[in-house]
């Protein structure tokens, strides 16, 4: 060894399951969304003007009690285990386990569940952040078309393909969003739900139903979670990020004790626990009489953006982009029919979205939502953070993107 190595120590490489963990887009998109007079449609931000304010105001003189500066339990401050329990009732084998954030709730189950080469099966397109998770334990990740239909025929048809999967593969879990998925922002129908949870059952494969927006519903019926018709093999997230704010990070996992127990193996040796002062401000949000009050006022702001981006992209985008309805949530899903345009061939989404951006809105493209390289036609647009003037705003630039690739 010479002095110089000596001195400067061995190369760092990166641990294996690092060397193919790709970037988030998000991340690099929303870096730009920050820029003056940019209008972004890119991330999943809640609106800012709807944020629990006052309450928060209320709430947060005694958030400096000594005990919320010592440390606390690793399953979570007991006053915040109560008020879940209570706001949402569970099997009485059931638990619920106070994460940082959704995210790190589906990171513990994955570390506390997942041997690498386990078999994960999702729907493609697929929230980003559930991939990036997958990749990161090194499982086998392994796609459906979308569940999530706009008829019986077409949910017939991804059934059939789902217990295909599942008879030819030995599938550990079926990670779903029943409700607003992430991106399309379709919900699974009544039907969908109990054949999907018949099939988990039927092949043995246990659920991570991932509900961060199902609060957010603004028309329609809400239906059963997956986790309430087979609580027995789901393993629920729960994020607060949506209805309160996500400076928070604060979600939690809802499951069988004995799955909680190893989950809590997991976050001992991870963080040791969850802050506690952010505990007790969220304990006190979700039981104060106004919050109901709070949820149904966000839930009318939303329908209202809603409605001015439905209203916007019908009135100013080209005929071959249609968008899907949805009854909640935070996102739209754009597909573009090129044969229904004077374009031939595939489209550079990539290219699209930079070109939106220097038009001064920014939006994500269809393929980052698939586990594999994929050319989609398609596009995400989030609709819960501009305003309804900044949303109209918005729509017209990216038509302006959108006319330029006719030309």
């Amino acid at each position: 060894m010479t002095l110089s190595q000596a001195e400067n120590g061995p190369g760092l490489m990166a641990a294996n399951r690092l060397q193919h963990l790709q970037a988030s887009y998000l991340r690099e998109i929303l870096a730009v969304a920050g820029r003056r007079n940019m209008i972004s449609f890119a991330g999943g931000l809640p609106a800012e003007a709807c944020f629990p304010v006052s309450l928060i105001r209320q709430l947060s003189t005694d958030q400096t009690a000594s005990e919320l500066l010592q440390y606390g339990g690793s399953q979570g401050l007991d006053e915040l285990l109560t008020v879940l329990r209570q706001r949402s009732p569970m099997p009485d084998n059931h638990d619920v386990l106070v994460t940082n954030g959704a995210q790190q709730g589906l990171d513990l189950i994955l570390r506390a569940f997942v041997n690498p080469g386990d078999r994960i099966a999702i729907e493609a397109p697929c929230y980003l952040g559930a991939l990036q998770a997958f990749q990161l334990a090194e499982a086998e990740v392994i796609s459906v078309p979308a569940l999530g239909g706009v008829s019986e025929e077409y949910e017939a048809d991804r059934l059939a393909v789902l217990e295909s999967l599942f008879a030819q593969q030995d599938i550990k879990f079926f990670y779903a969003i029943a409700d607003f998925h992430n991106p399309t922002g379709a919900s699974y129908s009544l039907k969908m739900r109990h054949e999907i949870v018949r099939l988990c059952e039927k092949y043995g494969v246990f659920l991570i139903e991932d509900a961060p927006y199902r609060e957010l519903r603004f028309v329609g019926k809400s239906l059963p979670m997956l986790a309430d018709l087979s609580p027995a093999r789901t393993l629920l997230l729960r994020s607060f990020s949506k209805i309160a704010c996500p400076g928070l990070r604060l979600g939690c996992v809802q499951a069988d004790k004995k799955f909680i127990g190893q989950l809590l193996k997991v976050k001992q040796v991870t963080d040791l626990h969850t802050q506690l002062p952010g505990q007790a401000l969220l304990a006190g949000l979700l039981s104060h009489r106004e919050f109901a009050d709070h949820l149904q006022q966000l839930r009318q702001e939303y329908l209202q953006r809603y409605m001015a981006m439905s209203e916007s992209v019908q009135l100013h985008l080209p005929e071959w982009v249609t968008l899907r309805p949805v009854e909640g949530g935070m996102f739209i899903w754009l597909e573009l029919d090129l044969s229904g345009s004077r374009l031939s061939g595939q489209i550079d989404e990539l290219r699209v979205a930079e070109q939106a951006i220097e038009q001064g809105v920014t939006v994500v493209p269809g393929s980052v939502f698939y586990p594999q390289k994929q050319v989609s036609a398609a596009f995400r647009l989030n609709f819960s953070h501009e305003s309804v003037a900044n949303i109209d705003l918005g729509i017209r630039r990216f038509s302006r993107v959108l006319a330029m690739l006719e030309r």
